[in-house]
């Protein structure tokens, strides 16, 4: 097997995330989460198809399109993890927005961290190493 001689350098990781109302959901995202909204994609009608947002140094995309979790006959069921630098401090900030935040939790594996449920179903989970 052939060994790879210059090692690949991981940038970041982008999530692709489907909602029936993307401009609504990137509008709580960053209310709530403080993500920063980098731009907004139209079709040839005006109406939003994708919005791209920043957490932290990451992107996340998030697609317009209406009726999907109808059609799939369930919501979301992802979990998506972000790192901060002070968890504690970052829920406080949370619950102050009026978000809906789970309990603070340490795990076995040197993690704290606690969750929150988006309006369309999706699971953020904001982790910090203990």
């Amino acid at each position: 097997m052939k060994q790879q001689k210059t090692p690949t350098r991981f940038l970041g990781i982008t999530p692709y995330l489907l909602y029936d109302d993307a401009p609504q959901a990137a509008d709580w995202l960053v209310r709530i989460f403080g993500f920063e909204e980098i731009s907004r994609y139209h079709n040839d009608d005006g109406a939003v198809i994708n919005i791209e947002i920043r957490a932290g140094n990451d992107e996340i995309w998030l697609d317009n399109y209406p009726g999907c979790w109808a059609k799939a006959g369930r919501k979301p069921d992802q979990w998506i993890g972000i790192w901060v630098d002070n968890v504690t401090e970052y829920r406080e900030s949370m619950a102050d927005c009026g978000a809906e935040v789970a309990p603070m939790r340490d795990r076995n594996h040197g993690v704290r961290e606690f969750s929150v449920k988006d309006p369309e179903g999706y699971v953020w989970g904001f982790l910090q190493r203990i």
